[in-house]
This record gives C-alpha cells, structure tokens and sequence, in this order.
C-alpha cells in the first residue's frame, strides 16, 4: 500500500482504503493481516475512525471465541478499557 502512495503521490492511502483493506483482511479469515494494515495506518500517521474499530472487532470475534473468551475479553487482553455506563434516571411522575 505504501508503495502504491510513493509512486503516485496524488493517491495517498487514507483512512476508507484502509478499512477497506482491513475489512478484506477479515473477510479472508486473516485478522492477523488486518491488524498488520491497521498497524501500517498509524505509522503512516492516518488516524482510525469508528468504522476502523468496527471492523478491527468483527475480525477479532472468530478468533477470540476460538480460544475460548469474547471480544471483551481478546480487547482487555490488548489494554483496551470499556466505557461505564451512566445510570439511567427513572422518574417516579
């Protein structure tokens, strides 16, 4: 991908190409190559959006439920924290 973008500097890779390519990636059953891209993509300085994420964790399912956990549980091993959940308010009127 990189060499593409050296070789034509008009067509730079930015975050869609690759998300596309991840998403590829996990298509084929290679999470391990899509979290390679991913990693490519931020040495590259292209930063990740919700859609990047989203595909990182559908492609992260499969294997994470192969060894016996979720995707919480392959995230937590990767030093990802969830969000806490406000409670909810209930009004008694």
């Amino acid at each position: 991908m990189q060499a593409a973008a050296a070789s034509d500097p008009g067509c730079a890779p930015n975050v869609i190409t690759y998300s596309a390519l991840m998403t590829a990636c996990c298509a084929g059953g290679r999470p391990d190559a899509a979290q390679q891209v991913f990693r490519s993509m931020r040495a590259a300085g292209v930063q990740p959006d919700h859609i990047t994420y989203s595909t990182l964790l559908a492609g992260a399912r499969p294997a994470a439920l192969a060894a016996g956990g979720g995707t919480a549980h392959c995230l937590k091993g990767r030093g990802c924290r969830g969000r806490r959940r406000a409670s909810r308010v209930r009004s008694t009127t």
